[in-house]
């Protein structure tokens, strides 16, 4: 059309365009349409008009359109080809189109996705999120590092994300100038902490998406989350979604993370699957006004979620499971990949800072007791780096390193292996959990009796969780008796007392002199020390200098003192506490309803008996001193590393429990609970609570101690309950409704009652089978106390076993070991009864072999006694008649005497019978 300047103009037509602008469109009006846009037409005007006005303009009426590649009109096109037609094109041309006509349908489809979330949003009632604020979040924006959210908004996921951050090279993994997979020094203002030691990014990438404001929605649109294969073993810590600023609170973790974190409030976190992570999938400090629904968390190691020092949270909707099986690198390979960087700062302070002008180049090594050659940081440094690359490559590829017998050979592969790698694949740290609701702090140490510092008001509503699969590495600690100290690496890791010391098994024996055994860990964190005093570089590590330098160098073997080794702990020192699938601690109002908790794993082999028959920790101890420095009775007594609960709570009041299912769990070696209820407990149970199939020590009897016969051995004073490793007990529910702890000297207590709508007999127990079942008041073996029958919850209704459950008990193992123990006893009555009388089994015997010789003279003597006999018929017998007659025996000879009877007077009566 013409403008008001008289210039010919064009104008967009559309299905609400006038007929007045159709009319005036003239010949050359074109209608856009895709490529492949399908022609059924097989006339020209009905190919060139536009259907999509069909209603209101048809062909009778001449608004015609030409579909056109392009919009000016040059290139007018409408055409059916009658045949086929087969063209030649390049594949990376035919890639090209392929590609781009995948992303037209992803951005298609994409808007159509917003339009729809456009609508939702609209509809939502959510206070103070602005719903003008949405934004889109792609695969790009998280190429280069965790995406931080710090404006209130809506935030949607459009595509599955793979966390791979600043990627760096699978065949050079640890190259200082790339440093992948890890912040670079020029991101520091987005990361504070950037390739230094301290602040919240000093040890990597510790999120994927962090929120640190309020009012805040999530959405991930049906998509997924997870870290790559590299980042995942290369990211030792590491959580998915995290609700604050920092990992850990000031004071707390290992390092400085931090002094004014940020947290999050008034959050939504929805509609999507949270996969594969080093720790947590959603982790949060100081959360408020939390809800998280139609969320899959899955393949995490120690967490699927976990809440600390919270107001309000509710889970609705929600699966756990399974967690990972692909964790092949031990918790010192984390360390070892933190100091490699430390190490080589080290070596160049060494090379350019005046204060080692002065020394040699033999001053600048450090020998260790045993070892043929001095080496220097730079030579730890570089042998360090080789054997994370190869065992990194390992887990990557499955490629084995070249044995060239210099820098590497099978010896030394193996000695790797030892140090670094996790051959179960298997989380393997000192707990894991499902959920874990907590108060204020990590609480990584140990369980709380009560706490003055409570989070509030928790719903677990419809929640799954499935598949949890644990096997603890335990670490023994070296530590300097009567001060809680303990040696340890830059990260708070402990240096593992087998790898410090040779015989570690002779500790305690006479004339034990403790010499420096060490590997590359040990090695790299002893000579870091000697050579540097950077705060920054060393932070955690304590070595207690003038006692372990000169006795690792061998200079003075006795330098090192008294010291003592304490077990059942992990690579980061943090006190075992086995596999749960939820655990609230410290916690104020909870209410738990539709959850089913099953087929979960305990797989955590029996404790080391390095540390001695231990239940608790002795600090004033020298030499073997039990278990863990923090553990806590009554939860963990003896080695607690393959300890498995369903439902997990202490210190936590006003708990209300709805309909739960719990099934399905076994442990392999340690004791199983369905749910148990610790001191400082307060809880109501509302609806039908389900528990059953549950086994303990399912392999126990692989390890149990065993008598000279092999029998096993249960509850008694001599074995003390064969700890470390306890027996394995089970229990539907488990009750400790009073405990006095003389460190507290103070009685916590317990509450059990049921709603109005509710008794015991909605609790019911089934299939349940271990070494040892609930009677906790004793050491007695209630298996075999025929007085008392087996108890295997503390509560609820007890219906028995089906007839094919299989278990350690009457259909398993234990039924087995019933009767071999019952005939056991028996056989020890027996003997008893004749050790008590044997004067009197010996006069019985003598009576009995005296009346056997009587009878077997007087048998010798009688007529025909093992003779041939010849009857009145002449024929041949073993059986002679009956003498009648009186008669004497002379030699061989029977001689008759005479009768009374006269009528037989004359007759002979003395036959010779030879």
């Amino acid at each position: 059309y013409l403008n008001e300047m008289g210039e010919l103009t064009p104008f967009e037509l559309n299905d609400f365009s006038s007929k007045d602008d159709w009319d005036h469109s003239g010949v050359c009006a074109f209608s856009v349409r895709q490529s492949n846009f399908e022609i059924t037409s097989q006339t020209h005007d009905m190919c060139t008009v536009d259907f999509s006005g069909e209603d209101e303009f048809n062909m009778e009426m001449g608004y015609h359109l030409k579909p056109s590649i392009g919009i000016d009109g040059k290139h007018c096109i409408c055409t059916k080809p009658s045949k086929k037609k087969y063209f030649q094109i390049a594949t990376t041309d035919l890639q090209d189109a392929v590609k781009r006509n995948k992303e037209f349908e992803i951005k298609q489809q994409q808007d159509e996705i917003k339009q729809e979330l456009q609508r939702q949003l609209d509809a939502d009632d959510i206070m103070n999120v602005p719903k003008d604020k949405i934004i889109y979040l792609y695969q790009s924006d998280f190429q280069h590092g965790t995406y931080r959210i710090r404006e209130s908004g809506t935030y949607i996921v459009m595509e599955d994300i793979v966390f791979d951050f600043n990627a760096g090279d699978i065949n050079d993994p640890f190259n200082p100038d790339t440093n992948g997979w890890t912040p670079k020094a020029n991101q520091h203002k987005i990361y504070p902490g950037a390739q230094s030691y301290r602040d919240a990014y000093f040890l990597g990438f510790w999120a994927g998406i962090t929120i640190e404001t309020s009012n805040v929605i999530l959405d991930l649109n049906g998509h997924s989350l997870a870290m790559s294969d590299a980042f995942y073993y290369n990211q030792r810590w590491f959580t998915t979604i995290a609700l604050q600023s920092q990992y850990f609170l000031p004071g707390q973790g290992p390092g400085f993370f931090g002094a004014t974190p940020t947290f999050a409030q008034h959050i939504v976190i929805r509609n999507g699957i949270l996969g594969q992570s080093s720790h947590h999938n959603i982790h949060g400090h100081y959360s408020h006004d939390v809800t998280i629904e139609n969320i899959h968390c899955r393949d995490f190691e120690t967490h699927g979620i976990q809440f600390n020092g919270f107001d309000g949270i509710t889970l609705k909707n929600i699966e756990i499971g399974p967690s990972s099986t692909k964790v092949y690198l031990r918790g010192s390979f984390g360390h070892a990949r933190n100091l490699l960087p430390r190490l080589q700062q080290v070596a160049n302070a060494m090379k350019e800072d005046d204060e080692y002008f002065k020394l040699t180049e033999e001053d600048k090594k450090i020998k260790f007791h045993g070892r043929k050659e001095a080496v220097s940081i730079q030579d730890i440094h570089d042998d360090l780096k080789l054997q994370l690359e190869s065992v990194f490559k390992y887990v990557m590829t499955g490629e084995l390193p070249k044995f060239d017998g210099e820098n590497m050979t099978k010896k030394k592969w193996n000695q790797i292996l030892d140090t670094f790698y996790n051959p179960s694949g298997l989380p393997h740290g000192a707990g894991m959990y499902g959920i874990f609701l907590n108060t204020v702090g990590a609480s990584v140490l140990t369980y709380n009796l009560q706490t003055s510092t409570y989070s509030n008001n928790a719903v677990l509503d419809n929640i799954n969780i499935h598949d949890l699969r644990h096997a603890m590495t335990e670490f023994i600690r070296m530590g300097v008796p009567n001060s809680g100290s303990i040696y340890l690496n830059a990260l708070h890791g402990c240096l593992d007392a087998r790898d410090l010391l040779n015989d570690i098994e002779d500790i305690g024996k006479e004339g034990y002199i403790p010499t420096y055994k060490g590997n590359i860990l040990t090695d790299a964190t002893i000579a870091m020390e000697y050579f540097s005093n950077n705060w920054d570089i060393l932070q955690a590590s304590l070595i207690w200098h003038d006692r372990l330098f000169p006795w690792a160098m061998g200079t003075d073997l006795e330098a090192l003192g008294d010291f003592n080794i304490g077990c059942n702990g992990d690579a980061q020192v943090h006190g075992a506490k086995g596999l749960t699938g939820v655990r609230v601690d410290g916690v104020n109002n909870v209410h738990i309803k539709d959850i089913v908790i099953k087929d979960i794993t305990e797989e955590t082999p029996p404790g080391t008996t390095l540390c001695g028959e231990y239940t608790s920790f002795d600090r004033d101890c020298v030499g073997k001193c039990g278990g863990h420095i923090r553990q806590k009775e009554p939860m963990q007594v003896g080695f607690s590393g393959h300890n498995l609960q369903g439902l997990c709570l202490n210190a936590a009041n006003n708990v209300k429990v709805g309909k739960t299912d719990i099934h399905n769990l076994q442990s392999l070696y340690g004791l199983t609970y369905g749910i148990s209820i610790w001191p400082s407990v307060d809880i109501e149970f509302e609806e039908k609570v389900y528990i059953s199939n549950l086994l303990a020590g399912v392999d126990y009897k692989e390890i149990v101690n065993k008598d000279d016969n092999g029998n096993i051995i249960f509850d008694d004073e001599s074995q003390d309950e064969n700890y470390p490793n306890r027996i394995p007990e089970v229990c539907g529910i488990r009750v400790v409704d009073e405990y006095y702890s003389d460190t507290a000297d103070k009685i916590y207590k317990s509450t059990v009652k049921f709603s109005p709508d509710a008794d015991q007999n909605d609790v019911l127990i089934a299939n349940v089978d271990g070494y040892k079942t609930c009677y906790v008041d004793t050491s007695v073996d209630d298996y075999y106390d025929n007085n008392r029958p087996p108890k295997y919850s503390m509560i609820g209704a007890w219906k028995g076993h089906d007839s094919n459950f299989e278990g350690v008990g009457k259909n398993g193992i234990m039924h087995q070991t019933k009767i071999a123990k019952h005939n056991q006893l028996h056989k020890d009555r027996f003997t008893d009864w004749l050790k008590n009388n044997s004067k009197i089994m010996i006069f019985i015997l003598f009576i009995f072999v005296f009346l056997f010789i009587a009878i077997f003279i007087k048998l010798c003597c009688s007529k025909h006694f093992g003779k041939k006999t010849t009857n009145y018929e002449g024929e041949e017998t073993r059986s002679p008649r009956k003498l009648q007659q009186q008669h004497v025996c002379i030699g061989d000879r029977i001689i008759f005497l005479p009768v009374n009877n006269t009528s037989q007077r004359n007759q002979e009566l003395t036959p010779l019978l030879q």
